[in-house]
């Protein structure tokens, strides 16, 4: 029997996709997790800074814009810090779903 036959009768599937999922985590919200989570203070600030601070080029067809983009406070994908940042934010929302009744 095809699996979403299985699914369609006997329960429920999802799917996320994580294609943005770090252009759309908040920097200071993921510094204040991991802080609530008792990294150390100063290594928190350190990702709020770097995270938050962060200056973006617009380039196509090998032409960089000379003005840079200010306002992107995300989690950058090339930090080490990252993907810990989206685990966390993963396990904070499957902590608050356990907690609903049903």
């Amino acid at each position: 029997m095809p699996k979403f036959v299985v699914v369609a009768d006997e329960g429920f599937a999802a799917s996320l996709d994580y294609s943005k999922a770090y252009d759309s985590m908040s920097s200071e919200a993921s510094a204040d997790l991991f802080e609530a989570s008792g990294w150390p203070w100063g290594l928190c600030q350190v990702i709020r800074l770097v995270w938050g601070c962060q200056h973006r080029y617009v380039c196509w067809q090998g032409h960089v814009h000379p003005v840079p983009l200010r306002d992107a406070a995300c989690v950058p994908q090339g930090c080490p810090f990252g993907p810990v940042a989206l685990s966390a934010w993963m396990a904070s929302g499957l902590a608050r779903v356990r907690l609903v009744p049903g």
